[in-house]
């Protein structure tokens, strides 16, 4: 647990990096830091999923994963990464990237780890 507990407070800082960035010019500082942000989060939804499945019969674990969040992190890490590299892409042909949809999808994401169980 120690691993996610640590994945936790990388979250804090990518938070932190995210919203400094966001109000900066520099679209593409900007995407970068919400790269980050998502790599950061989803090794903290990594630690999560390797845990033993909270189904395992003849076991009981302290800290499991419970499969409908293994689903959820699955789902919010895919759109948050679409959004992010659809930002990126924007940016690199020329036009404005929607930040905004990039930062609402990491920040959902982040928020499914945020609450999992310490």
């Amino acid at each position: 647990m120690k691993i996610v507990k640590n994945s936790l407070l990388s979250i804090g800082v990518a938070f932190a990096l995210t919203a400094c960035t966001a109000v900066g010019t520099n679209t593409q500082s900007s995407v970068a830091a919400l790269e980050v942000g998502l790599t950061t989060t989803e090794n903290a939804a990594i630690a999560y999923v390797r845990l033993p499945n909270c189904g395992t019969p003849n076991a009981a674990p302290v800290l499991c994963s419970d499969p409908a969040v293994v689903a959820k992190l699955k789902t919010a890490d895919m759109t948050a990464y679409q959004a992010i590299k659809a930002s990126e892409a924007a940016i690199v042909g020329g036009q404005s990237g929607n930040l905004a949809d990039a930062q609402a999808a990491l920040a959902a994401f982040q928020s499914i780890i945020v609450s999992l169980p310490k």
